[in-house]
Order: C-alpha cells, then structure tokens, then sequence
C-alpha cells in the first residue's frame, strides 16, 4: 500500500513570464521522516518555481490520479493488512492491500432539481424507481460474474449512494491486471479504479460522510500545523463520533456465490461490518 506516513509543504511566491505574481504550494510525503518529507517538497517547489517563471501554465491534476492520498494515518494493522485513515471531510477509510472491495456509485445529480409539492413527490418517486432499477442490474450483474466460476464468492451491501461489493473468495493485487478486468466488468466507479491503482489498496468508507448528519466536514487539514488545528479537530471529532452512533455507513444486502471465507479475509470483514454497522437497524449516511 502507498499510503505515506509523513506529509510535508513548501509555499511558492514569485513572478510568471508576464509579472503576474504566482502565489501556491506543492506537498510531498516520505515513509522515512517529515524532514524527508520536507525535502523532497523544497525540490518540488523550486522545480515547480522554475517553470512557472518560465511561463509553463500550472496544471490541476486530478488528486487521485496522480499522488498518494494526503490522509492521517489513524491504526495500522499489518498482520491484517489494512491501515485505517481519515479522509480529508473526516469520515473513516479501510485501506486494505488485498481484500477487494468494488464501489458502485448511482447518480445522485437529481437530488438539487427536485421541486416542491406534487411534482417534488412525483420526482422522489421517479428517483426511487430509477435506484431500485439500477441496483437490480448491477446486482444481476455481479451474480453472472459470480457465475462464471463456482469459487467466486461476494458479500453485497447498500450504500447511500450505490452499492459495495466484498469479495470474499480470495484476495487481489489492487494494482493488477486481472482486478482492473474485474472492477471494469463489474462497471465500478472509474473515481474508484484509478485510486486502488495509485495507491495500491482497495478503500471503503467505514463512517458516515459529516454532512448526511447536519455536520460540516472536518475544519482542518492533515497533516495538522499547530496545538490550535489539533484542538478544533478534536472538538469537532467529538462531535462527529456522538453523531455517527445512530447511522450506518452500508447495510447487508445478501451474499452471493461461494459463502466460504478464507482465514486471511474474515478478520477484515468482520471489522468492516461492525464498523459501518451493516447489520443493524440505523439510517444510511
């Protein structure tokens, strides 16, 4: 998994080609140490300085595409193989190195056009049945899959948004071949499969999203510059964990397949399923 320990920025300030006045920063992390780190984003930024007063235009690269997620880092489970991180709104993620989990997202888009009144209800109702639609196709979708071999094996959830698969028959290399196969096949979010490969795990949120709940996302950002960050991450972190108690990240569709869990699979799974709450009684968020 490429998942750094240490993050470190170095801060731009200079002219472009014209005189315009370029003000930015490049972060870089390292496994070794936050001096490491800061190297390596002292190199980065002067790099970067030079071509901008060259007159190269700055690029916005798609985060998850390029670079390893900036997250804290919360337990690390080697024997396990999973590392549990905070994300940058502030819910809970399992990184795993080799438990696949498949993300599917439903367009969630019609949400801000619904109107009021009747033609609100009608346009929920509309929602729904498109939902339940596509929930069937995907799951019908997933079972052809399974079908294709009699020792595959998956556990399907719900999510807010979509559907969760786990599988549950053997382990992948997140970065591989065959998993881009099978995440392309299984019509996984395309967000999603460019992720597993750069930062080599398989990811799944274990909380809830803050704003599912009336909370606003995390005031800060890791890595965390003073005592005053850390004190407003943990008033709100307080808050957050009181708040989630009575929501579910995902709950327990049905399994599919091969229902024999593997040794090196079951601990993962039974920490997942605890942590989102997957089998009990709360709303989705």
């Amino acid at each position: 998994m490429d998942i750094p320990k240490y993050w470190a920025e170095s801060e731009i300030d200079t002219l472009d080609s014209t005189g315009k006045r370029v003000v930015t920063s490049v972060w870089r992390w390292s496994d070794v140490s936050e001096a490491e780190a800061q190297s390596h984003a002292n190199k980065a930024a002067a790099a970067l300085t030079s071509r901008i007063e060259q007159g190269e235009p700055l690029q916005n690269k798609y985060a998850y595409g390029h670079y390893p997620v900036r997250e804290e880092i919360i337990s690390s489970h080697d024997d396990l193989g999973y590392v549990i991180t905070r994300n940058l709104y502030g819910s809970f993620i399992l990184n795993s190195e080799d438990v696949m989990f498949v993300d599917i997202d439903f367009a969630q888009s019609s949400n801000a056009s619904l109107l009021k009144g009747i033609k609100g209800l009608f346009s929920r109702k509309k929602k729904a049945a498109s939902e339940g639609s596509n929930e069937t196709e995907a799951i019908n979708q997933l079972k052809r899959w399974v079908d294709g071999d009699a020792k595959r094996g998956a556990t399907v959830y719900r999510t807010y948004g979509g559907l969760r698969y786990m599988m549950t028959h053997q382990t992948y290399d997140p970065s591989g071949q065959e998993t881009e196969q099978i995440l392309e096949e299984l019509r996984c979010d395309p967000s999603y499969r460019v992720l597993c490969k750069v930062q080599n795990s398989f990811r799944a949120r274990l909380t809830p999203k803050p704003w599912r709940f009336g909370m606003d996302r995390i005031p800060v950002r890791y890595p965390y510059r003073n005592e005053e960050e850390r004190e407003s991450l943990a008033k709100w972190d307080r808050n957050y964990k009181e708040k989630l108690e009575q929501w579910r990240t995902c709950e327990y569709v049905m399994t599919v397949g091969n229902k024999e869990v593997p040794p090196e699979i079951a601990p993962v799974q039974t920490m997942h399923d605890q942590a989102t709450k997957a089998y009990e009684p709360f709303p989705l968020a």
